[in-house]
């Protein structure tokens, strides 16, 4: 396994470079011009000035007569398209919401009026992709930051492609532990030119065992893993920062097959493993298609632990609703909900508040990835405080200062290396509590109930109900 990861990691890192490599002739002064255009280019613009470590400002304010300065451009790299779709899903609606709070304009620290301009670029939940596209904006539309979430296959080639490049880049819902070992890091070794405010291997896996250590009846405490062989999979299974060390550490034991390939339409052989070997509980990574096959699969041929969990299916109410009320309770990971006490510096909005327009506006029910409001938040923040936006060392030095409230937990890079949500140079770690799928009680099938503080008491945030066994539909 070991060999296999690292052969996974190094084609991921190559991959990112591979769409770079092709086009550096043009010299990196030309990568750095703030000119070109692109047909995808969507107009938004961003929030009042904020000094380092203040929050933004609701509303922009523009002098009368301010002298024009040139666009800035953002790039924004998500998977809209493929297995990975939903965590696109919200961007169109968060971005629209930008460009409606704050009108299209952003003064920078020099006084001048910008046109701020979003390029939004579907990585088709393709790793390989995901980079090449992201190459083309630092390049040809000479975007003067990257944005990028949706797991490690939609992050590692962006990122690869900002650093190679000289690009700012900031990064979002991926484990921490795939944004820095899973690209060749050393876990101390700083990054220059990117950064990720996000969740965490170990943080997601200890949200998990928060509830199943609440859950009255109690287990045999044998986890059963189920983790495909892609980025996201072999940093959830790795033996010295994934899921096994820290099942060891809190006592339970665990039964992990052979990663499976991507798209697996058949689970049984699993299935068979988790069930001679007694598991009660499990723990995954698949992605909704994947979760739902082995899901109906295992009910079937009798493999019904008292507690599921599952990292990406299950951060959306598509997969319990795809399945159905055989999903009642499964267990799911939880960085953003309309009970969080935080409120947007940048919409002005509370997660409720937030929640309840996205319900309204798009006829879907609000889903965590809003959490990628803090991408917004955080560039905004940046691109108000950096001495002069033209220049991507400038806009590197306020992002290293980030100091902000968000909707989506508080992001503080000022917290000194070896916090406990500072473990990387490059890296705030953001809390994740235990969720499960229950019941509906209003107009959705179901409803996601916070059942844990995931060891985060401090936060104060309120446990919406206790841990409930899974029924199967009974």
């Amino acid at each position: 396994m070991e060999q296999e990861q690292i052969s996974r990691r190094d084609f991921l890192r190559r991959a990112g470079m591979a769409g770079a490599a092709a086009t550096l002739g043009a010299g990196l002064s030309g990568l750095l011009a703030a000119c070109g255009e692109d047909e995808a280019t969507t107009n938004s613009a961003a929030g009042s000035s904020a000094e380092p470590g203040s929050s933004i400002q609701t509303s922009t304010s523009v002098s009368a007569g301010a002298e024009k300065g040139q666009p800035i451009k953002i790039g924004i790299v998500v998977p809209m398209t493929g297995p990975l779709a939903e965590f696109g899903a919200p961007t169109e609606y968060l971005t629209k919401k930008v460009r409606d709070v704050t009108g299209g304009k952003l003064v920078t620290k020099d006084g001048k009026e910008r046109e701020l301009q979003f390029i939004e670029k579907d990585s088709q939940s393709d790793s390989n992709r995901a980079a090449q596209i992201t190459g083309d904006m630092i390049q040809n539309d000479k975007v003067s930051l990257i944005l990028a979430e949706g797991g490690p296959d939609s992050v590692l080639g962006p990122a690869d492609q900002c650093e190679a490049l000289g690009c700012p880049g900031l990064f979002c819902n991926l484990p921490w532990t795939a944004f820095t070992y899973g690209r060749g890091n050393d876990g101390k070794t700083p990054f220059q030119w990117t950064y990720a405010c996000t969740v965490g291997t170990q943080e997601n896996g200890r949200a998990a065992l928060d509830a199943f250590e609440r859950y009255a009846p109690g287990t045999n405490r044998k986890v059963a893993l189920l983790y495909p062989n892609n980025a996201n999979g072999i940093e959830y299974s790795d033996m010295k920062t994934g899921i096994p060390p820290l099942l060891e550490e809190r006592g339970y034991t665990y039964v992990m097959p052979d990663l499976y390939p991507p798209g697996s339409e058949d689970f049984t052989a699993q299935i068979s493993i988790f069930k001679k070997e007694g598991c009660e509980l499990l723990m995954g990574s698949g992605v909704t298609p994947e979760f739902a096959n082995f899901f109906n699969q295992a009910v079937q041929q009798g493999f019904r632990p008292p507690l599921m969990s599952n990292g990406i299916a299950l951060l959306f109410p598509s997969a319990p609703t795809a399945i159905g009320p055989a999903a009642t309770n499964l267990i799911c990971e939880i960085a953003f909900h309309p009970t969080f006490p935080y409120r947007s510096p940048l919409t002005g909005q509370t997660c409720q508040e937030m929640c309840d327009e996205y319900e309204q506006t798009t006829g879907k029910q609000w889903q965590g990835i809003l959490n990628a409001i803090r991408l917004y938040e955080w560039a905004i923040d940046v691109l108000k405080r950096a001495d002069n936006v033209e220049d991507p060392a400038s806009i590197i030095e306020a992002v290293k200062v980030t100091k902000i409230e968000s909707a989506a937990h508080p992001i503080d890079f000022t917290k000194p290396v070896g916090d406990r949500q500072r473990p990387h140079p490059n890296v705030h770690v953001m809390p994740v509590l235990p969720g499960q799928w229950q019941k509906g009680k209003g107009k959705w099938p179901f409803d996601q109930v916070i059942v844990g503080d995931g060891g985060w008491p401090e936060l104060g945030i309120p446990i919406g109900g206790e841990v409930l066994g899974m029924t199967y539909g009974n």
